[in-house]
């Protein structure tokens, strides 16, 4: 039996805006006074969590089944779960978005119930030893392109793109790459005119530094282009093992973000793509030369992705390389989006 935990990760950047403060994956009902929501979600035990509240394992006593719970207090400085709960009403009927089964408030908090997804692409990441074959990466980042795409057709920016936010799903679906983690969603655009926003100057980081475009670390206002340099970076992260400004020390985190967009910009491409097929090059290129408003060419990616693949004689065939470690890959409904046994 293998599991993958949550702290396998033997990475010691610390770029997350929403790291965890609380190791301890046993429900306590101290955490959030809460044990049952909406006479329904019997709590079972915490999965996650970070600066915006905690994430649960809880049962289903209507449908007999395991979901997942979200809870953030009403009181936080900037609630994220409203804004999460718009980003799931919008992406209900689309494939790689989970389904929001509940939203409400239960005492001092807003509660959030939702499908239970599978491992995130970190923990598999580090599962398979911090390293991913070419195929496992050109399939994952082409599911990755498609599920943006998606939102950016809803008039929404993710903001937030990065392998933790990826998730598998489990059972039949554990083929399919989930998007989860919508605090920080935002329209670009005016939902009826289509319109697309101003460029706004002046902005602070929201995100990841470690995955943020260099436009988002110069202070920019977050666009379609900015989500997929962020999943340009994820695809070098999982090819290379570790990104050029990862580990960056400084006295404060306004300086260590400044080192890591001085080095996002002077690190020859050359250099970062090194090893790597000539087509990822392009994606780069391809991605950095967006303008703000301009629609990009997701199907232009997409194909370059899909060139790597052929190009290697391989199919696009669900193949990863996890299910490679192991026979068979499937989560039974008790076990956590975290701590996953295989």
């Amino acid at each position: 039996m293998i599991e993958i935990n949550e702290n396998d990760d033997d990475d010691d950047d610390d770029d997350d805006d929403d790291d965890d403060d609380d190791d301890d994956d046993e429900y306590d009902s101290r955490q959030t006074e809460i044990k049952i929501i909406a006479e329904r979600f019997l709590l079972k035990k915490k999965i996650g969590g970070g600066s915006f509240g905690q994430i649960y394992l809880a049962h289903d006593l209507e449908d007999k089944i395991s979901v997942a719970v979200k809870t953030e207090r009403i009181q936080a400085i900037v609630p994220q779960l409203p804004v999460e709960k718009m980003a799931f009403e919008r992406m209900k009927d689309f494939i790689g978005f989970p389904k929001m089964i509940f939203y409400g408030q239960e005492k001092q908090y807003y509660v959030l119930v939702m499908d239970l997804l599978g491992p995130s692409l970190e923990d598999l990441f580090n599962f398979c030893n911090r390293s991913f074959t070419l195929h496992t990466t050109c399939m994952i980042i082409d599911q990755a392109i498609s599920r943006t795409k998606q939102m950016h057709n809803q008039s929404l920016l993710h903001r937030d793109i990065k392998p933790d936010n990826f998730l598998m799903g489990i059972g039949h679906y554990s083929h399919i790459l989930y998007f989860v983690d919508f605090g920080l969603t935002k329209e670009y655009r005016d939902l009826v005119s289509y319109v697309h926003h101003n460029l706004v100057k002046g902005k602070n980081l929201a995100g990841t530094a470690r995955y943020a475009s260099l436009h988002t670390h110069n202070g920019l206002a977050q666009a379609r282009r900015d989500d997929l340099e962020s999943i340009v970076y994820s695809l070098l992260y999982f090819l290379k093992g570790s990104l050029p400004w990862q580990g960056i020390k400084a006295k404060t985190k306004r300086q260590k973000y400044e080192k890591i967009a001085e080095l996002k910009q002077t690190i020859p491409l050359k250099e970062l793509c090194f090893g790597m097929p000539s087509q990822i090059m392009t994606v780069y290129i391809y991605v950095k030369s967006l303008t703000f408003d301009e629609q990009p060419d997701y199907d232009y990616i997409k194909r370059q992705l899909r060139t790597i693949i052929i190009t290697n004689n391989q199919k696009y065939d669900y193949q990863f390389d996890w299910l490679n470690k192991v026979k068979r890959f499937n989560l039974n409904n008790d076990e956590s989006v975290i701590n996953i046994k295989i």
